[in-house]
């Protein structure tokens, strides 16, 4: 393999041409199947086209050849995840198969380099459905080691958004890492799509629609899922019809006592319009009196998207480890951190 011919690949990833990178790395790997860099960045391709079959394929070519080479073992575990996400509900057995590999391709991850940011990432979300605290104490320590990385602060909105209730204060905090996560990156989409959506889902659509809108601008592959939400938004004529307007008689009568007879009725009139409100109001609340009124608001079903909606990031490939930095250097002193709490990795090879 020529230098030439590997930075080329790099350069197509970079911009996205994601098959003619990987007709280049095919001919690298045609004269040295051995390459592990190759084939890793293969992987990496694959996976960013939305195959994670194959991406986890590449990645196991790679570790069966170099079992300790890190950036494939980052990418098994992401792929396996991925898988789990796309067959939850279809497969259950399936998915916890896929599940069980990432969480093993996390672990040794960990293993390999406690000190990598992306390492707890993929932890993190490898963990993120069956120990939410466990997921959390790792995005926190990837956060801690890189703390100006607006991705990782996406990955722990979505790991506290998971299951989350409409106004919930867990909803909240997952609302507030995504503001962080814009606040270090502002033209970071899946950031402003997922905070427009949430605007919109309390009703907030000025606000929805300037973050959706910039969304499109961005990224037009983000068209479609705007116009999707934006289709929600409620017709004028709807939005005034909620805001009833009360409007007096064009005329009073103009004698004392018919002036005083008309405010009579005019207030027996208000009390009857405000006490058939009462009603409608109690119709709706689905309670006709105080004593049977229920006493808290029904929990509302889980209304954020899987992390599998968005688009993936295409970010720098880190994967040739002479060529791009991997992460921060160990530090000279200090304790060596923990795997996350409460958490035994599933056996298996």
């Amino acid at each position: 393999m020529t230098d030439t011919q590997f930075d080329r690949a790099i350069v197509l990833v970079k911009l996205g041409r994601l098959d003619a990178a990987r007709e280049v790395l095919g001919r690298i790997l045609a004269a040295e199947p051995d390459n592990g860099e190759a084939r890793t960045v293969l992987a990496f391709t694959w996976s960013q086209s939305g195959d994670h079959t194959r991406a986890a394929e590449s990645a196991r070519e790679t570790l069966h050849r170099y079992p300790e080479h890190l950036p494939a073992w980052k990418l098994l575990a992401t792929a396996e995840n991925a898988l789990s996400e796309s067959i939850a509900d279809a497969d259950p057995r399936l998915c916890a198969e896929h599940e069980d590999a990432a969480l093993r391709a996390a672990q040794r991850c960990l293993e390999l380099d406690p000190f990598d940011a992306g390492c707890h990432r993929v932890a993190a979300i490898a963990l993120r459905r069956r120990d939410r605290p466990a997921a959390l104490a790792a995005i926190e320590r990837a956060i801690e080691l890189e703390p100006d990385d607006a991705e990782l602060r996406l990955v722990r909105g979505r790991v506290l958004w998971l299951g989350a209730q409409l106004g919930s204060s867990r909803a909240a905090a997952g609302r507030a890492a995504f503001a962080d996560a814009l606040s270090l990156d502002p033209a970071n989409t899946e950031a402003q799509f997922l905070l427009g959506h949430d605007a919109a889902l309390h009703g907030d659509w000025e606000l929805a629609e300037q973050r959706l809108r910039r969304v499109a601008e961005l990224d037009p592959e983000y068209g479609s899922a705007v116009r999707e939400v934006l289709a929600g938004k409620p017709a004028p004529s709807a939005r005034r019809s909620r805001q009833p307007v009360w409007q007096p008689e064009p005329h009073r009568p103009s004698s004392s006592t018919g002036g005083i007879a008309g405010r009579v009725a005019m207030g027996i009139a208000v009390v009857v319009v405000l006490m058939a409100l009462r009603g409608i109001a109690s119709v709706v609340d689905g309670s006709d009196s105080p004593s049977t009124r229920p006493t808290s608001r029904p929990a509302v079903p889980s209304y954020y998207p899987p992390m599998t909606y968005f688009k993936p990031p295409l970010t720098r490939p880190q994967f040739p480890m002479d060529r791009f930095p991997t992460g921060n250097l160990w530090p000279p002193s200090g304790p060596r951190p923990t795997l996350p709490p409460n958490w035994t990795p599933p056996g298996g090879n």
